[in-house]
């Protein structure tokens, strides 16, 4: 099961910033790649919010800018 969320997580993440599918993500924060910009970083929040049902504080958004911190917090709360 835990398998499944990481494998939908992982292919919003690529959808939402458009990247192929062997981009290396574990290196990826905030502008790194450079279309993770302000906006994009927003629709990633919305997008797991509408996915997974899960909220995101106003302090989480601006505080999980890497994919690690990401991951780490979306696995966190679907308690996997």
């Amino acid at each position: 099961m835990k398998e499944t969320y990481e494998l939908r997580f992982v292919q919003l993440i690529r959808k939402t910033l458009n990247l192929s599918p062997v981009f290396n993500l574990s290196p990826m924060c905030y502008g790194n790649p450079a279309n993770w910009d302000s906006i994009r970083h927003v629709e990633i929040f919305i997008a797991l919010q509408k996915e997974f049902k899960l909220s995101f504080s106003a302090d989480e958004i601006i505080k999980l800018n890497t994919y690690t911190a990401l991951r780490a917090s979306f696995l966190k709360k679907i308690q996997i």
